[in-house]
């Protein structure tokens, strides 16, 4: 949740990059997680 605050209101345009960054990585694991999941769960 604190990064998330963060990434809401960045004080730097190097840090809103990074927070899009971080983001789109969590997203990308949150996938892959799922995808294993549902393999998984079958």
């Amino acid at each position: 949740m604190a990064m998330k605050a963060m990434c809401i209101t960045p004080h730097k345009v190097t840090m809103s990059h990074y927070c899009r960054w971080l983001q789109f990585n969590i997203i990308s694991i949150t996938k892959q997680n799922y995808k294993r999941g549902v393999f998984r769960a079958s």
